[in-house]
This record gives structure tokens, sequence and C-alpha cells, in this order.
């Protein structure tokens, strides 16, 4: 009986392990991905930020100032 739970344990501890290095290497695979992803994603926010600044100004009357003296 003692050898029994030992064969399963040793299964359960080898599948754990090998799950351990699977998701250490998928991680490894998908951690650019989503880096760049994020990166990608706060460009484009900036880039439309900048846009929008730039569509206020042009939209702005400029004041004439009296000329300095």
């Amino acid at each position: 009986m003692d050898a029994l739970f030992l064969a399963v344990a040793a299964t359960r501890s080898a599948a754990f392990v090998a799950g351990l290095f699977l998701g250490f290497f998928a991680g490894l695979l998908a951690t650019p991905a989503f880096l760049f992803w994020i990166a990608r994603r706060e460009w484009t926010a900036a880039s439309r930020r900048a846009r929008l600044t730039d569509q206020v100004i042009d939209r702005m009357e400029r004041d004439e100032w009296p000329a300095p003296r």
C-alpha cells in the first residue's frame, strides 16, 4: 500500500514540476508580446492626446497684443 502512495506522489510530483517548467517557458514566450501590447496602447493614447491638443490650439483665436513700446 505504501508503494502505491509513493508511486502516486512521484507521478503527481513529476507532473507538478513539468507544469512549472511549461508555465515558466510559456511566460517567457508571452511576456514580450504582452509588453509590446502595453507599449503600443500607451503610444496610441499619447498620440491621441497630442493630436487633441494640436486641434484645440488650432481652433483658438489669436489675440492681437499691442506692440511693445
